[in-house]
């Protein structure tokens, strides 16, 4: 049951509550005294019943999370230093305080850690400082922290000449849920879940997979039962260390037993396009480009390459166009070389441990008014 109580609630509790104290009817009228403290009051409960809720709701997820070893990083404070200075040699010792404080070109403020002197005859004093609120909204950059909010005597300026680091935010909700489920699917051997989770839980110092699937002889012919197709992908290609690494986490987190789990590299094929556009925007030219690299960023492992649904994508997102022309150029499928394709060519298949990544993109734009 929620223990969250809004302002009505509270209101007709304390309604309640008088009139079986006093045994007299409780206001009503708006402007009465009475009622007046009563919402106040009203009001006072619902913002304390909020927080409480809140903190509960926030201390139930934390202690479900750490009962299954998913332990989230508070979010951090960042941390920097603070310069004090002034145009001309002090003329005597100036104190600056604790707490003394400074804003950001973004809003946020900055505080001394310690109590700090600018002695006579000097220019400037540093003081070791942090972000007042926790998160990455404080990792200033450098020179933004450029406004005294205190007035310090005998200091003019203040800055911050190396960026300020270590903020972190709080993980959201989503983040947990996700890496919640995450871990329950790798609870259970050898299912498709457990397999591709493990595989991109794997590392080779900061280097990961991308996409994983997984290949059965349930989803693909080509697969013999009671054997398993690890496809891994990663931009630029996987590092045989981090296929090792793979390899690694597969047989010990997920595979089952009698189960032969074979990790396969995909390999990319490039490909080269050409897009003439005809339109009333030379603009257009730049969110083609945008637009053709975010669709080939989504393809799919084994997903066969179509001209005409990436030129459909570009057309339908940009209502400066009247008309698109993509045909492919060439292409490279290695361990081959460069393969070139006969003019007009639309469609490119492409091999399950293959994936489709864009080369060079050559467009044409033609000039044509709005009609």
């Amino acid at each position: 049951m929620s223990t969250f109580r809004t302002k009505e609630e509270a209101v007709a509790a304390m309604q309640r509550w008088f009139w079986y104290v006093s045994g007299l009817e409780p206001p009503t009228v708006p402007g009465d005294v009475l009622l007046a403290f009563f919402d106040a009051v009203g009001f006072e409960v619902e913002q304390l019943s909020a927080g409480f809720q809140e903190a509960l709701e926030e201390g139930v997820n934390r202690a479900a999370y750490s009962a299954f070893g998913l332990d989230f990083p508070e979010p951090a404070t960042a941390q920097g230093q603070l310069v004090f200075s002034r145009a001309t040699p002090a003329p005597q010792n100036y104190l600056i305080p604790t707490g003394t404080r400074a804003q950001a070109i973004n809003g946020e403020f900055a505080e001394t850690l310690v109590d700090v002197t600018l002695l006579a005859g000097e220019t400037s004093v540093t003081a070791a400082a942090r972000a007042l609120n926790p998160g990455t909204i404080g990792n200033f950059p450098a020179q933004t922290v450029t406004l005294l909010v205190n007035s310090v005597p005998g200091v003019e300026a203040v800055s911050n000449p190396n960026a300020f680091t270590g903020g972190r935010d709080a993980t959201a909700p989503e983040e947990r849920q996700a890496a919640f489920q995450a871990y329950i699917r790798t609870l259970a051997k050898g299912t498709y879940g457990a397999i591709v989770e493990a595989a991109l839980s794997a590392n080779s110092g900061s280097n990961r997979l991308t996409d994983a699937r997984v290949l059965d002889c349930m989803t693909s012919n080509s697969v013999p039962p009671g054997h398993v197709w690890l496809l891994c992908y990663r931009p630029g290609g996987v590092s045989l260390a981090l296929r090792q690494a793979v390899e690694q986490a597969v047989e010990g987190d997920a595979r089952a037993a009698g189960v032969f789990v074979h990790v396969i590299t995909v390999q990319e094929v490039t490909i080269d396009l050409n897009l003439t556009l005809w339109g009333s925007d030379g603009a257009a030219v730049t969110r083609a480009q945008a637009i053709a690299g975010q669709f080939m960023a989504a393809m799919q492992n084994g997903e066969d390459f179509f001209a005409d649904r990436l030129q459909s994508v570009i057309l339908e997102a940009d209502p400066t166009l009247y008309r698109a022309l993509l045909t492919v150029t060439r292409y490279q499928d290695p361990p081959g070389g460069w393969i070139n394709v006969p003019s007009g060519t639309l469609h490119v298949p492409i091999a399950g441990d293959r994936r489709a990544v864009l080369g060079t993109l050559n467009i044409t734009f033609e000039y044509r008014g709005a009609q």
